[in-house]
């Protein structure tokens, strides 16, 4: 894979000041102290806006990198297909929320009855991890205090 990129970016070659101008295309910050299914879902993104990236080079491209995007986009697909499947879905359905007609009455009533429950479940689901961390603790605890031998 790396010699693929390292041949691809001799074909895409940008100056180095704009390579190395500190934004990235994908920031890291979001991996930060985040919990594991927040990063999963995080890169779950992230290989979708690469696969759709890697379509788009496929399109435009000559002949003489086909090849190697083909390559790129195999594993990426791979990855996504063994790896984030539940990202995959849980990205469709924050796009599809992106879709939501605000300005249809129908749809603002029917979200109007759906809201109590959807207020219940979030309120609900913030309680319940926070109560799940509570328990980590009091287990961490434990573990400190009475060490298995």
């Amino acid at each position: 894979m790396n010699k693929t990129i390292q041949d691809l970016l001799q074909r895409y070659e940008i100056p180095s000041k704009e390579r190395y101008n500190g934004t990235p295309v994908f920031t890291r910050e979001p991996l930060d102290g985040t919990t594991e299914q927040t990063k999963r879902t995080f890169m779950g993104g992230v290989l979708e806006t690469y696969e759709k990236l890697l379509g788009q080079m496929l399109k435009a491209g000559d002949d003489a990198v086909k090849t190697d995007l083909r390559f790129l986009l195999k594993l990426i697909q791979d990855l996504k297909k063994h790896k984030y499947k539940e990202q995959s879905k849980l990205l469709k359905g924050l796009h599809d929320l992106g879709n939501v007609q605000m300005d249809d009455r129908i749809i603002q009533g029917k979200a109007l009855g759906e809201l109590p429950w959807l207020y219940e479940e979030a309120s609900s689901l913030t309680s319940s991890i926070r109560l799940e961390r509570r328990r980590r603790r009091r287990q961490a605890r434990k573990l400190r205090t009475h060490p298995s031998a």
